[in-house]
């Protein structure tokens, strides 16, 4: 019973250890246990940002190292780790970057996105060198907390983003979307939705038609999102369908695009048409008890189908029902 308490929720743990406790048996080797495991945890994110300073190293391989590349703030650096999202990312996923996508597709995607933002690399690799220099691991993580800190302006991609990045370049970001890590594949969405598609080396059309169900669905409806906003003068109509679609998927990408980017709905029907989705999980937040009411939710995850009286996904062990606003 020790044993699998450790595998349960903190709540039912602690209930399983106060009735071994009531029975004689001695519970604390179970804080030794924690320690080991965050020690883990610890080493692991250590090892991780090591090897992020190794890519965010690589953007530039000749530069010089005798400039003053601004140390004091590491500016560069950090504006890059923002315009990825790391500090928004879950750690899990930035350990999965590391853990299951390789250094290649890793240092690709920095390069790209230093691009897209207008990013100096020859600054952001000094300042990585700078940090790898760092013989004290305290000395290291204060800096790296510094550089890490969100920027008091949040960072946008250029306004002629699609310009600035090559062709590889816009391939490159268009195949993070499909990355192990939601930490990259959400930084790349992020940047192609922002591009306008008059020169990407792909038919945003195209894209839109391509079954995505072997994806998770947000995956899904982030591609399908992309290929909405890459699609030129096409993104209106395109829009409109993935509005009207019977796939959730569409539905959910013309949500998430409508409220990143109100101006795409200037008439307000499309945010009314999903406020009256008989999906619950497709409304918008604000909408989940509008009339008529929903009919049924979906699993975000495995796409389930469910009534409104089932509370958790019956396909998978991830998904819930959403929860109405109060």
């Amino acid at each position: 019973m020790f044993a699998l308490a450790q595998h349960t929720p903190v709540p039912v743990a602690e209930r399983i250890y106060a009735a071994l406790a009531r029975a004689g048996f001695d519970t604390r080797s179970r804080w030794g246990d924690v320690a080991a495991r965050l020690q883990d945890w610890a080493s692991s994110s250590l090892d991780d940002m090591k090897a992020l300073l190794s890519d965010l190293a690589s953007l530039c391989g000749s530069c010089s190292e005798s400039i003053d590349k601004d140390f004091w703030s590491l500016t560069a650096l950090g504006d890059l780790l923002s315009a990825t999202g790391y500090s928004d990312s879950p750690a899990n996923e930035i350990a999965r970057a590391f853990a299951h996508d390789s250094a290649d597709e890793r240092r690709a995607w920095l390069d790209a996105t230093a691009d897209a933002y207008g990013i100096d690399k020859a600054a952001v690799a000094a300042q990585a060198r700078h940090l790898q220099r760092a013989t004290v691991p305290d000395s290291l993580l204060d800096e790296w907390l510094v550089a890490s800190a969100p920027p008091l302006v949040e960072l946008s991609p250029l306004p002629d983003a699609e310009q600035a990045l090559t062709d590889a370049q816009h391939t490159t970001l268009l195949a993070c979307l499909q990355a192990d890590s939601s930490w990259i594949a959400w930084s790349a969405g992020n940047v192609l939705i922002n591009l306008e598609g008059g020169r990407v080396p792909w038919d945003g059309q195209e894209l839109f038609g391509r079954d995505m169900t072997h994806w998770p669905r947000h995956r899904a409806a982030l591609f399908y999102a992309v290929a909405v906003m890459t699609s030129g003068d096409r993104h209106s109509s395109l829009l409109t369908r993935a509005t009207s679609s019977e796939s959730a998927d569409y539905r959910l990408a013309a949500r998430w695009l409508v409220s990143a980017a109100p101006g795409l709905d200037p008439d307000g029907s499309i945010v009314e048409a999903l406020r009256r989705d008989a999906d619950l999980s497709i409304r918008p937040k604000g909408a989940r008890q509008a009339m008529p009411a929903a009919t049924h939710w979906s699993c975000n995850h495995c796409r389930m189908v469910h009534a409104l009286d089932t509370e958790d996904c019956q396909g998978c062990d991830e998904g819930v029902r959403p929860r109405p606003e109060r």
